[in-house]
């Protein structure tokens, strides 16, 4: 599928006062879901994180990854508010501009396949749990260097991997996926230590 003429036709289409999810997904229609997600994964691949928004976009991702696993597409149905969340039209904007923009850089990589059709329903099951993980761990308001670009790569591969039927691709999502889950338990490491590091260091100034 074409995927930079459907952005380039949805950025022409978003409505003077932004657009919901229901909206877009009614749009793009086919593969909406991963087209969605990676839109909105996107303005997390910077090694800089984006506390509060990558909380709401985080939620986001997680609600189109619990659709892809659980739900067969459809919407979930305490999902209901957040499918009419509305973006900004300056902001989805941009958001699609800079998709466009990654696509032109990565497009040399991509080697579409094809027979994902044949694919088990625990196939796109799996896939979209890891979504929907990486999504909630977008969603943590963290101050901490690329703890959104990690999840959010991870997020955008497996999105694309699907969009355009690329195995090499999805390995690449599932060894980000892999990546994610390491740096994180590093840092849950790096926490739990320091905080018994001040228990002996409190219990040693109060001795």
């Amino acid at each position: 599928m074409n995927l930079k003429l459907i952005l380039t036709e949805l950025k022409t289409h978003i409505p003077p006062e932004g657009a919901t999810l229901g909206f877009l997904l009614k749009k793009i229609k086919e593969k909406g879901y991963y087209i969605l997600v990676l839109i909105l994964s996107v303005p997390f691949i910077q090694p800089v994180p984006l506390p509060g928004i990558s909380t709401i976009f985080g939620v986001m991702i997680a609600i189109l990854g619990f659709s892809i696993s659980f739900k067969q597409g459809k919407p979930p149905h305490l999902s209901y508010k957040i499918y009419h969340w509305k973006i900004p039209h300056d902001t989805l904007k941009k958001m699609i501009f800079y998709s466009l923009k990654m696509l032109n850089w990565i497009e040399k990589f991509i080697r579409p396949m094809g027979g994902w059709k044949k694919k088990s329903g625990r196939f796109y099951q799996v896939n979209g749990i890891i979504i929907l993980i990486s999504g909630l761990v977008l969603s943590l308001p963290l101050p901490i260097p690329f703890s959104n670009a990690l999840p959010a790569w991870t997020c955008l591969l497996m999105s694309l991997a699907h969009i355009e039927e690329d195995e090499r691709l999805l390995w690449l999502g599932y060894g980000l996926a892999v990546a994610t889950f390491i740096f994180f338990a590093f840092l849950g490491f790096i926490f739990f230590e320091s905080i018994e590091f001040f228990k002996v260091f409190i219990k040693t100034f109060k001795i």
